[in-house]
């Protein structure tokens, strides 16, 4: 997993860190443009699955990665809902979305993997976050949709 080192992440005009407690954190990156934009390192790793290649010799391929510029490039920025790549609160409800906060892994606990999905169909989006020295920031999304 390739996950930038603290110090690499580029400074960005953005406000205050919203919390150092990723739950909060996670509320406010969900219902704040400003935070989506201020919190997410830029160059951004996103990856996108090629479900078809699941089950087939070429398996270990199936997730390729790019790295995304700015953050208008993101494939899931979505201008309708105000530019954001991770819908509200209100957005995820009205839409079925369910969101899940993965348990931290025991050798890696200064990232968060936050899963958002929609049931019974393959809708399946990953964001990582790492915990840096002042705030959380946004390091990587990965399109595992089938």
């Amino acid at each position: 997993m390739d996950v930038p080192a603290p110090q690499a992440v580029r400074s960005v005009a953005r406000g205050p860190c919203p919390s150092e407690d990723f739950p909060t954190f996670l509320e406010a990156f969900g219902e704040s443009v400003d935070v989506q934009r201020g919190y997410t390192h830029i160059p951004l790793v996103y990856g996108q699955l090629n479900a078809g290649l699941i089950g087939t010799p070429r398996e270990n391929g199936a997730l390729t990665t790019r790295t995304i510029n700015s953050f208008d490039a993101i494939p899931i920025f979505d201008s309708k809902d105000g530019g954001r790549i991770l819908r509200s609160k209100a957005k995820r409800r009205e839409r079925g979305l369910k969101i899940r906060v993965e348990p931290d892994r025991e050798d890696d606990k200064n990232t968060k993997t936050v899963t958002i999905l929609l049931p019974h169909t393959g809708f399946h989006l990953e964001f990582q976050f790492l915990s840096t020295e002042t705030c959380w920031e946004l390091i990587r999304i990965d399109d595992r949709s089938r």
